[in-house]
C-alpha cells in the first residue's frame, strides 16, 4: 500500500491504494468524507472535492496514484470521526473533458 500526504494543500489528506489498486483518500477532517464527487484532472493530477455545491482543492495526486484515479470510477473516502470511529464512504471520480 502506498501513501502520499497532501497536508500542504490546506486540506489535510493522504492518498492510499487498497490491495486491488482502488484509490483511497484519507482525510483528517471527517466533513470531507461526505464529498459528492472527486474531480480528477489527468493532465495536471489535480484533485478537487465537490462538497455542498463547492469545488474544494485537495491537492495534486502523486504519480504513483495517477493511474488508479484514471482507471477506477469510484474512490474510497475515509476519516476518523470525532467519536473515534472510522467513517468510510465512496464517491464517483469525475474527469473533465478539456
Amino acid at each position: 500500500m502506498f501513501n502520499g500526504s497532501l497536508s500542504h494543500s490546506g486540506v489535510n489528506a493522504s492518498f492510499e491504494k487498497n490491495e486491488k489498486g482502488c484509490p483511497h483518500i484519507r482525510f483528517f477532517d471527517p466533513a470531507y468524507v461526505r464529498s459528492e464527487t472527486i474531480v480528477f484532472q489527468p493532465e495536471t493530477r489535480d484533485v478537487h472535492a465537490v462538497l455542498h455545491e463547492s469545488l474544494i482543492y485537495i491537492g495534486q495526486v502523486p504519480e504513483a496514484y495517477a493511474e488508479a484515479f484514471a482507471a477506477f470510477e469510484d474512490v474510497l473516502l475515509s476519516a476518523d470521526h470525532y467519536s473515534g470511529k472510522p467513517v468510510c464512504l465512496k464517491a464517483k471520480i469525475a474527469r473533465p473533458h478539456v
